[in-house]
């Protein structure tokens, strides 16, 4: 299972942090540190490469949605049934 992050601060070694945009704060501003406390994998809209596994995507609070759409949507149908 892929662990997924938002916020910098929580990624742990081996983890995917993805960039989110908002309206406060900019995930891109984070990523050296999410990088630093073990992130293996960044998603990233910014066209920017990092030193680790980078994907880029043209948005990534879209790409976050629909990553969650497709591995866990039946666990919260299963929750709410």
């Amino acid at each position: 299972m892929i662990n997924i992050q938002i916020d910098s601060r929580l990624v742990k070694p081996g983890d995917t942090f993805v960039a989110i945009t908002g309206a406060i704060y900019d995930g891109h501003k984070f990523i050296e540190n999410a990088i630093n406390n073990g992130a293996t994998k960044v998603i990233v809209s910014d066209g920017k490469t990092y030193g680790v596994e980078t994907v880029n995507v043209e948005d990534t609070y879209a790409y976050l949605h629909n990553f969650l759409i497709d591995n866990y949507a039946n666990e919260f149908k299963s929750m709410n049934d």
